[in-house]
Order: structure tokens, then sequence, then C-alpha cells
């Protein structure tokens, strides 16, 4: 059965906060991580496209939290239709 936007959300809702994904430094390694959930990789990567990662005077840019790695928000939202249009 493939999981809905609706089941990603509610796995949202629970992914820990004390996740191993703080060494991530670019989307393709969590969309490629085989421990992390559909939802788990959804919840991290919206949080690294929310404003609260934006950089300051760079608005087409996000820091990912932990790692510290900046990258452009293009790459985390290619990343987001990734997991839509994924059959995982």
């Amino acid at each position: 059965m493939q999981q809905t936007f609706r089941d990603d959300i509610a796995s949202e809702l629970t992914f820990p906060r004390h996740r191993p994904s703080r060494s991530f430094t670019h989307p393709h390694q969590v969309l490629g991580h085989a421990l992390l959930s559909r939802g788990e990789k959804r919840a991290l990567l919206a949080e690294w496209a929310s404003d609260t990662c934006s950089v300051e005077g760079r608005p087409g840019w996000r820091q990912i939290p932990g790692s510290g790695a900046v990258v452009v928000i293009d790459d985390i939202l290619d990343a987001l239709r990734a997991l839509d249009t994924s059959h995982s």
C-alpha cells in the first residue's frame, strides 16, 4: 500500500527530535538513507526548507541544522518532489 501525504504528516508528528540525521549535508543523502521512513525524510526536508533555516540575506539558501552545510532551497524542494513521485 502506498503511503499518503496524510500518513507522512502523521509520521512527522512522531518523528524523534534526537534523530541521527544531523550529519547530513545534502538532501540527496536524506533520500538515500535506508533507515529513515518516507515520513521522516519528508519531516527532515520540510524542516530544512522552512524559513527557520534560511541564511540571512540569502533567501534562496538554507543552512542545515547540525552540520552547518548550506544548500539551495531548490535542491530541498526537488528532494521533496522526489518523495512525492517515489513508490516506496
